[in-house]
């Protein structure tokens, strides 16, 4: 590993020679050749050849030649046979190096007298003084740690190797870097800088070991200077902290969770119900208040080393007289709801009151804990309870009172109700016998009346003839009435109707044939959609539909009818709904046109007034409700619901 003209003067001397371009390859080069002389240019780096030799099995004698500017001590540190100095451009000693060849005996050779200015007693000094530098280094107790400018490692000695848990070899040509906690490099880093500019520097950072563990150190380092006093490099004694740091560590865990404890300790305390105050048993001095005891008893700084009878003068004495009892007995003192005095115009108070001793191991009494609660509430509250338990009981006294009076008023109205019930079924009965009986007299009426116009009409004039026309309009009127009161009683009074399953196109179906004849008239459209089947009885709700869809019709407005019919379920009922484009009804009306005998046009729409009062009691029979919504101008929608079928 030599310049081409050295290695040309040894061959011409008569040595083998064999160049090396690559200090790496060293280790397999020396197993295959097995050379008798190791030669080492001075532009290999110290430290790559530390990290090849440690590769090495066994080594040949190895000769260094140092330019003008090589750091010896680091050439020592490899304990070469011989350091050859040579100026800039000297040529190579040949007979320096045979004169070692020659000499080989296993100890260092010295450094040879040649031309090429050899220095050989500083350099012998330095041999010595690198030996006994070396084994201070080796078998020193704290690791020792190089670095070249550029923070790469140039040597650790034994123990620097054993704390990271690899062998020097393995650490030497490395970044330092790589061996730091990422969190320490930055601060390391700094450090290094700082070094590297002259400056001794001190600090604590972690080193990871090869089995990722962690490693507490603290660095002392300086500079290394050349014979030019220029900075090559660092080196620092590095103490292992790792239990120093351990053990601080776990007595600052330890101070936390003490601390923690105090916090948690005050934090209950202070969280409790009930003001607890601590009192030295010699002197009766505050020892500790919790925040209630404070908040209650002290208004400003905290109460240190005062008496009771100085914060609260008006519980003060009898504090102190509870505390030497407790002292003098050794047992625990309770009182319950006593009244402290009072000054003139202060609201009464009442107050529990624990006093609790504690004691040291020879029983004697050092501090008594103080438990106070304010039970002016309770007190308060309890004597309220009894005033309105006894106010609660004479109520109640009232309240049978009324209460037999309430029983009395309800049997009294159940029998207006029940005479009610029974007075409109008569009513209903009376109103169904007269409709029956009537039809036949109004019957009569008409056809008398039809017979008078066929065989007399000659012998009236035209006022006669208008009043015939009169009575025959009344009695076919009358008759009609009569026939729709029938319908409406016959509703009320059918109890013997059969529910069955019913599906609601049929009944739209068989409502439609019914008015097939005033659709057509009127050119009326129904749109219905498909309708649901629900429980009920067929004729009833067929009825329903023709009452519906026939006031639709009737009550049209100039264009022509439109009806649309829709279901839905809701809240487990279907609604039902029947909407036109008639004249619509004004909502103050929404209520009254579902009365017997409601009109609310006059006779200029024929009809009785009582298809929506049908309409109603049928729909009230099958457990529903029915309402309309209309504006009174755009047509109107009514609204019905009706049960669905069992098992839908």
């Amino acid at each position: 590993m030599v310049r081409a003209p050295q290695a040309e003067a040894l061959r011409a001397s008569g040595a083998a020679v064999t160049e090396l371009d690559d200090v790496a390859s060293l280790p397999a080069e020396l197993q295959r050749l097995r050379p008798d002389l190791l030669l080492v240019g001075s532009t290999v780096s110290p430290a790559a050849l530390q990290k090849a030799c440690d590769g090495c099995n066994s080594l040949p004698p190895l000769v260094c030649l140092a330019g003008p500017q090589a750091d010896y001590h680091l050439l020592a540190g490899l304990r070469p046979a011989a350091i050859l100095a040579q100026s800039a451009g000297w040529p190579a000693t040949v007979g320096a190096v045979q004169a070692i060849l020659q000499g080989i005996s296993g100890r260092p050779a010295p450094v040879s007298e040649s031309p090429v200015g050899i220095r050989d007693n500083a350099l012998n000094a330095l041999w010595e003084s690198e030996k006994r530098y070396r084994g201070i280094v080796e078998n020193a107790a704290e690791g020792i740690w190089s670095l070249d400018c550029g923070r790469v490692t140039t040597y650790v000695n034994t123990r620097m190797a054993e704390l990271l848990g690899f062998q020097p070899s393995e650490v030497v040509g490395h970044r330092a870097s790589e061996f730091i906690f990422p969190e320490d490099r930055q601060r390391a880093r700094e450090k290094f800088t700082t070094c590297l500019a002259g400056e001794p520097v001190r600090f604590d950072f972690r080193l990871r070991r090869r089995d990722q563990g962690e490693l507490f150190v603290t660095i002392a380092a300086s500079p290394v200077f050349n014979q030019a006093g220029q900075v090559t490099g660092v080196v620092g004694l590095l103490t292992d902290v790792t239990t120093r740091e351990l053990i601080e560590s776990q007595l600052q865990t330890l101070l936390q969770e003490q601390e923690a404890e105090r916090v948690f300790l005050q934090t209950l305390l202070d969280n409790l119900p009930v003001a607890v105050a601590v009192l030295d048993a010699r002197n009766f001095h505050y020892r500790f208040l919790n925040a209630a005891m404070r908040r209650s008893f002290f208004h400003g700084p905290k109460p240190v080393a005062k008496q009771p009878e100085d914060v609260h003068p008006q519980l003060g004495q009898g504090l102190l007289e509870s505390c030497r009892q407790v002292i003098a007995s050794g047992e625990p003192l309770r009182l319950r709801e006593f009244e402290p005095a009072t000054e003139p115009g202060e609201e009464r108070t009442f107050w529990d009151a624990d006093y609790l001793p504690v004691c040291d191991e020879s029983g004697k009494v050092t501090a008594i804990i103080l438990i106070t609660r304010e039970v002016t509430a309770s007190v308060r509250n309890r004597r309220r309870e009894e005033e309105m338990r006894a106010e609660a009981e004479e109520r109640a006294r009232d309240a049978e009172r009324g209460r037999e009076a309430l029983e009395q008023e309800v049997a009294r109205r159940l029998s207006l109700e029940d005479q009610l019930r029974r007075s409109n079924q008569d009513l209903l009965q009376f109103a169904y016998v007269i409709s029956h009986d009537l039809q036949e007299p109004m019957r009569n009426v008409a056809s008398f009346s039809r017979l008078l116009v066929q065989r007399y009409k000659s012998s009236f004039d035209a006022l006669g003839e208008e009043f015939l026309g009169h009575i025959m309009a009344s009695a076919d009127r009358m008759r009609q009435m009569i026939d729709d009161l029938l319908v409406y009683s016959r509703v009320a009074h059918d109890s013997s109707s059969h529910f069955d399953t019913v599906p609601m196109n049929r009944v739209v179906a068989e409502a439609m044939a019914n008015l097939e004849r005033s659709i057509t008239e009127n050119q009326a459209t129904i749109i219905c959609n498909d309708l649901p089947e629900v429980s009920g009885e067929f004729g009833r709700l067929a009825q329903l539909f023709q009452n519906l869809i026939g006031n639709a019709i009737k009550y049209r407005s100039a264009e022509p009818p439109l009806v649309k019919i829709s279901a839905r379920l809701e809240d487990r009922k279907w609604l039902f709904s029947i909407s036109d484009n008639g004249v619509g009804i004004e909502p103050r009306y929404a209520e009254q046109i579902f009365g017997v005998f409601r009109r609310l046009h006059g006779r200029e729409y024929p009809g009785t007034g009582i298809g929506l009062a049908i309409a109603r009691q049928i729909v009230e029979r099958h457990g529903g409700r029915i309402w309309v919504e209309s504006d009174g101008a755009n047509g109107s929608t009514f609204h019905f619901t009706l049960q669905p079928c069992r098992g839908s």
